[in-house]
């Protein structure tokens, strides 16, 4: 880069000549880097990575939430797994934790309904899982989950 410089003639010179201009060079410098860190592509990666993983921890977060509900979903509302309440519990003909002794005439669907009077079918459901059976005989000990 060059610069301009006004410059008149030596001062012992007194005549009257026109100042003249000539061409000086200026110093060279090194080009100024204003970016001292990553560049700035990198940046944006780097916080489009980052915010990835935020999103990910979450879902992931949210996925286990979800599973624990499914998995106790009665403990999770304050319902046994029969499908009552703790004060429907406690009303209820045959209580959870203890032994029946199933009666003639008894069948899997009248035991159910002294489980849960509300709601059969999950008492229901619950005792054909215990039992792996959907028949009970006279006699037999069933516990009452």
């Amino acid at each position: 880069m060059a610069a301009l410089e006004l410059i008149s003639l030596a001062p012992e010179l007194t005549t009257m000549e026109r100042p003249t201009l000539r061409l000086v060079p200026t110093p060279v410098e090194a080009p100024r880097a204003f970016l001292t860190g990553p560049l700035v592509a990198q940046r944006r990666a780097a916080r489009a990575r980052m915010l990835q993983r935020r999103r990910r921890t979450v879902l992931a977060l949210g996925v286990v939430a979800l599973a624990a509900l499914m998995v106790f979903p009665g403990h999770a509302f304050g319902t046994t797994a029969t499908g009552l309440s703790a004060d429907q519990l406690s009303t209820a003909p045959l209580q959870a934790g203890t032994t029946y002794v199933v009666q003639a005439g008894d069948s899997l669907a009248t035991i159910a309904a002294g489980v849960n009077p509300d709601n059969p079918k999950a008492a229901y459901r619950v005792l054909v899982k215990e039992l792996h059976a959907t028949t009970v005989v006279t006699g037999e000990v069933i516990a009452i989950p």
